[in-house]
């Protein structure tokens, strides 16, 4: 989302309120200039699910991009909309503010049927535009363990008695599984099931001088979600906060963490004093349910600090353990604009971050999987060093990653802001190579190509006549996996387009390069596509291409990140050129690019190269 802002300041003379005036119209005029958007209102589009995908019952997904026109206000909310006139009648609306991942939320009563869905999205001024709508998705059962309970707590309501309490945060499990041990030492072992949607359990009959050790998991009938954080019976023998733990982070930050003994607490506050003071003072007052808090307030260089955690439970305050910690000389801001993208060329999550600051040594980054996943250590760089590859991911999946730097001090910074990379579900990787070449005497061509992916299961001839804006399937059903070449025979007199791509159940690849019946025999071909370094932040791209056939006009060469795929002109050539420098790169990107050679009656594409400028 772009967002144009201009301020001036104005003097009291008709000269420079002419002058002022003058420039707003400039100003505006080429604010309309640029947009492609006269009607002020969002874009979006939508990645995944489409059309004749599968979906499962429950929650999916959506993979989408959406901004508000040039000077916009930005996104205010969404409107996903199920089965508006499909197989099904009814209409399922859900309304989601802002600008936050979608899930498409599909009723146990949708089971084995077809349904579409589109997506309303309104800006701040009430505007709104709706997607394409997918059509004919299957839905199917949902077959993924469920997901992971969540705060596991204890509470001791006699000498021989404990209540377990947790968040159950799946909506497909059969039940939940209570596992114990009898001692520090002892072994896990299952002591009881509970049915689903139970978010307590009460054990009976205990000893009191053995410390029992508890955690619960969610099932069904495709599996088990992971375990939750483990809780003891000596911890509930009162209903304050415990194992507050202080972090220093530099000069002026401190970061707080602790567990909450009971769900009847209503506030929290965080206590702080100087280690020779005598009395505290609040900070901070918090919700009852948090366990973490960054204190920035008044803190100084190298001073020593003590802090408590106070729970407000019937009007009565009960405090945490104390703890002291000493704050550092020197400050180190978090990582700036960190950035995670997923990759459809590698299927890898690329995470970057801003330029190091002095006194970083090196970048931590940690991620977690889904909304209530826990953090883990995913990488770690040395200095200098600000992206990082993440190809430990599972298609349709949503990760979050946030950065913290290591310092010439020892001590860590407090995080980045948080980034989030949804991963769709991964798509067979497109033909290569595509080549046309006729029969002597006969209008019939071969098409062959090169099987770049090892799970089709089959392919796809798209075609279209010159001057038709949409490709047409040609074959119907997908030719079998592992063909590499097939006969077409296109009315005569016309000129005829094709590409190819790799099928797997209902996903498509991305398409082959492009051939034509008049324009090419497949030996257009951009073969170089590398990056040079000339300094430390500077790049360029060396292209170089075979000569397309006789009859060219002209050359262009077109460009794109890696994803979203747009290709621009980046400049157009003369007939007999066969390479290019491309100077007005950005150091630390990914592009892709092709050659498209211009003819009287159309225009013939090379295959596409990626290249990183690392």
């Amino acid at each position: 989302m772009w967002i144009i802002k201009k301020s001036l300041k104005m003097k009291k003379t008709k000269k420079n309120t002419s002058l002022i005036l003058a420039l707003i119209l400039f100003v505006f005029g080429c604010v309309e200039s640029i947009t492609d958007n006269p009607n002020n209102v969002p874009d979006i589009e939508i990645y995944s699910p489409v059309t004749n995908d599968t979906v499962h019952v429950g929650r999916n997904l959506i993979n989408y991009t959406a901004q508000d026109y040039v000077g916009g206000q930005g996104i205010d909310h969404f409107d996903i909309v199920l089965n508006d006139d499909y197989e099904h009648p009814t209409t399922f609306t859900k309304k989601v503010k802002g600008e936050t991942p979608l899930y498409l939320d599909i009723p146990d009563a949708l089971l084995n049927s077809n349904i579409s869905y589109f997506v309303n999205v309104y800006n701040k001024e009430g505007k709104v535009t709706s997607s394409k709508k997918q059509i004919n998705l299957y839905v199917d059962e949902n077959k993924n363990p469920p997901d992971t309970p969540d705060t596991l707590t204890i509470q001791r309501t006699t000498t021989t008695e404990v209540v377990l309490f947790w968040k159950d945060k799946s909506n497909n499990e059969e039940g939940f599984e209570i596992y114990r041990k009898d001692g520090e030492n002892g072994t896990y072992r299952p002591i009881n099931t509970v049915p689903t949607n139970t978010i307590s359990y009460t054990d009976r009959f205990l000893s009191a001088y053995i410390n029992y050790y508890y955690k619960v998991r969610a099932y069904n009938q495709y599996g088990q979600s992971y375990f939750t954080n483990e809780v003891n019976s000596a911890q509930a023998g009162g209903n304050e906060p415990y194992g507050l733990t202080a972090e220093a982070k530099g000069a002026k930050w401190v970061y707080l963490t602790w567990q909450n003994m009971t769900y009847i607490a209503t506030a929290l506050k965080i206590q702080r004093k100087s280690s020779s003071a005598t009395f505290w003072t609040d900070i901070k007052t918090l919700p009852p349910e948090t366990k973490e808090y960054y204190d920035n307030k008044n803190l100084y260089p190298q001073t020593a600090y003590d802090y408590r955690v106070g729970a407000l439970i019937l009007n009565n305050w009960v405090y945490s353990n104390q703890v002291s910690v000493i704050t550092y000389q020197t400050d180190v801001p978090a990582p700036k604009d960190l950035e995670a993208t997923f990759n459809p060329a590698t299927n890898k999550v690329e995470i970057r971050w801003g330029e190091y600051p002095n006194y970083a040594t090196g970048t931590v980054i940690e991620k977690k999987k889904g909304y209530n996943g826990i953090y883990y250590k995913v990488g770690e760089t040395g200095t200098d060093a600000t992206f990082l590859i993440d190809d430990n991911i599972e298609a349709n999946n949503i990760y979050f990653y946030r950065a913290k730097y290591s310092t010439t001090e020892n001590y860590y910074t407090i995080f980045s802001k948080e980034d989030s990379a949804a991963v769709p579900i991964f798509r067979p990787t497109a033909p290569a190579n595509l080549k046309i070449s006729k029969f002597s005497g006969a209008n019939t061509f071969l098409l062959e190509w090169e099987d770049k992916s090892n799970d089709e299961t089959g392919f796809e001839i798209y075609y279209k006549k010159e001057g038709e804006p949409t490709y047409k399937s040609f074959t119907g059903n997908p030719l079998p996996a592992g063909t590499i070449a097939q006969q077409v025979t296109p009315p005569t007199n016309e000129v005829y387009y094709y590409i190819v791509k790799s099928v797997r159940g209902n996903l498509r690849s991305m398409p082959s390069n492009e051939v034509s019946t008049l324009l090419g025999d497949g030996t257009f071909n951009l073969f170089k596509a590398s990056a040079r370094k000339i300094s430390s932040t500077t790049y360029v791209i060396d292209l170089q291409w075979t000569a397309a056939q006789a009859g060219v006009i002209g050359y262009k060469v077109e460009r794109s990140y890696i994803w979203p795929v747009k290709f621009e002109e980046v400049v157009t050539l003369t007939p007999g050129t066969t390479s290019y420098t491309d100077t007005s790169v950005s150091a630390g990107k990914d592009y892709i690019y092709r050659i498209s050679a211009v003819y009287a009656n159309g225009k013939l594409f090379t295959n596409e190269k990626s290249v990183g400028t690392y």
